[in-house]
Order: C-alpha cells, then structure tokens, then sequence
C-alpha cells in the first residue's frame, strides 16, 4: 500500500508528492478510509482512493507516469538481476 509518493526530476515535474492521509479537519464520509496503526507514522486515518485533477498541462498524466515507472520498477527489478531468467 503506497501511503505516500514524491517524485523529482521526472520528465517536466520538478518535485511532486501524492500523500494519500486522511485529514484531521473532516471526519465525514468514513466508509472512505482505512484506519490502521503504523509504527511511526502519526496518522492513523489513510485515504483508499485519491482524484487527479488540475489544468491542462499541470503534470497529472506525467505524475501516473511516474506511479507506473515504479510499479515496473518494483515487478521487474528481480528478473532483471536473476540469473536464472533467460534473457532475449
């Protein structure tokens, strides 16, 4: 589960963080939220969706870019470092 994503330097984003904490302030619509006890993070509230939006041109697409760079990063890092895969 990703709580929080900073992204810098990627393509035109210079840095961007996506923190995906439940507020403090609005305590409406719980059904919303995961509530979980994470040593040492403050929060116990976290969002189970986030919305992207903004102007044309204001990174939004880039940012997903970003999200799925790690994903792949995250899939294919071990069979790219095991000796056992074949490579093409």
């Amino acid at each position: 589960m990703i709580l929080q994503f900073s992204v810098s330097n990627f393509r035109s984003l210079r840095l961007q963080t996506l923190n995906l904490a439940a507020s403090t302030q609005d305590k409406t619509l719980p059904e919303n939220c995961i509530t979980a006890n994470i040593g040492g993070i403050k929060s116990k509230r976290w969002l189970k969706g986030a919305a992207l939006y903004g102007a044309n041109a204001s990174g939004k697409t880039t940012l997903l870019a970003a999200l799925r760079a790690l994903a792949d990063m995250v899939t294919l890092s071990a069979k790219a470092t095991d000796p056992r895969v074949r490579r093409k």
